[in-house]
């Protein structure tokens, strides 16, 4: 099963502020909600930029590999 945000869930984030009625109504019928567990990866490097991502709850540490070390 598939869970989705409400537009009450995301009206209150920072980053969507001043986000127009409308458009939190499109995030909300387009969007998908994934849960991560501590240490999953969203995506890798690499990867196509094909997403979106928006952090509802939690926070995202960036860790880059140079020369086979973190």
């Amino acid at each position: 099963m598939t869970l989705h945000y409400s537009v009450e869930d995301l009206r209150p984030l920072a980053i969507l502020k001043g986000i127009p009625e409308l458009t939190l109504e499109w995030l909300v019928s387009h969007g998908t909600r994934i849960d991560l567990a501590m240490g999953e990866r969203m995506f890798s490097r690499g990867q196509p930029a094909e997403f979106m991502f928006i952090v509802v709850n939690g926070k995202v540490q960036r860790f880059e590999e140079i020369g086979g070390q973190t």
